[in-house]
């Protein structure tokens, strides 16, 4: 197991070289919102995951980070942001697991109860491809299989193998769900064949 990780880590140092190598040994000196940020800022897909994972939230397997995703909240355990196997984020993404007004005297106005959150993980369950520009508020659970259209707005849970799509997010259509493990994509098996279809959303 600890041989596996440091053939890992090495391929990572190599492919991507010192500011993996860098947070790699030394991510201990920064807080969890600090790492945070700095993933969303990394242009290097591992260094983002590391980063991320290193800061207290709990990742799956070929879990895949575009360049500015964020996450808002500090808490470390338990993890504020679950991503299952194979989630796809795009660019600029932003995960609310916290909503709050900080000083503002809205924290005690009676019409302002219940809208208020503190800590509210996210889940996002395996298969998920989330657009570009997409916000998901505290506390939701995103299906297995589900799409979340670009620039969505996530206020409610989300059913899996479904396609959603505005502001707030609002179901488009429901797919078939596909049992089994998922096909090599092209580049990893070494063939250029022809890519999957990819669902077209259209809103009006």
């Amino acid at each position: 197991m600890h041989w596996t990780r440091l053939k890992t880590a090495s391929r990572a140092i190599v492919s991507e070289g010192p500011p993996y190598a860098f947070f790699y040994l030394f991510s201990w000196v920064y807080s969890a919102k600090m790492l945070r940020y700095k993933a969303a800022c990394s242009p290097y897909p591992r260094v983002q995951n590391l980063l991320m994972r290193r800061s207290g939230l709990s990742f799956g397997r070929q879990v895949h980070l575009n360049f500015g995703v964020l996450v808002l909240g500090t808490q470390r355990n338990p993890p504020l942001l679950t991503l299952g196997n194979r989630v796809s984020v795009g660019p600029y993404v932003t995960f609310l697991t916290t909503s709050y007004p900080d000083a503002s005297v809205l924290r005690t106005h009676p019409e302002m109860t219940g809208h208020i959150r503190m800590n509210g993980p996210i889940v996002v369950e395996d298969d998920v491809w989330i657009g570009a520009g997409v916000v998901v508020y505290p506390g939701i659970r995103i299906g297995m299989g589900a799409v979340l259209n670009a620039g969505t707005v996530v206020t409610r849970n989300v059913a899996p193998w479904t396609i959603v799509a505005g502001v707030p997010a609002r179901p488009v259509r429901t797919m078939s769900q596909i049992t089994g493990n998922p096909p090599p994509r092209s580049a990893e098996a070494g063939s250029p064949g022809p890519e999957p279809p990819i669902p077209s959303v259209t809103v009006s």
